[in-house]
């Protein structure tokens, strides 16, 4: 995703929350140093997601960005589009 690896950014937290995706049998891992909270939104409140905010190989894999109620910015990542970033 054009992220540096956590094993090379020199933290020295020895346990690591990681978010698992399943999709057509394959199950991915994605590692990351805390989870905040868990959103859950309307597909159809998901704008498009505009380059000017996030990089080139996250790009690919962004369905787009939810606009929460309080106005907070997240983006949604695509499942199927980082399994598909994998097998290439």
């Amino acid at each position: 995703l054009g992220f540096e690896p956590l094993y090379q950014q020199g933290f020295t937290q020895t346990t690591y929350k990681v978010i698992l995706l399943r999709s057509q049998g394959q199950t991915l891992g994605l590692a990351v140093r805390n989870v905040q909270q868990m959103v859950w939104c309307n597909p159809e409140q998901i704008q498009a997601s505009s380059d000017s905010y996030v990089t080139s190989e996250l790009s690919s894999c962004i369905q787009g960005y939810y606009l929460s109620p309080d106005r907070e910015l997240m983006l949604v990542l695509d499942g199927d589009a980082l399994f598909q970033t994998m097998d290439a």
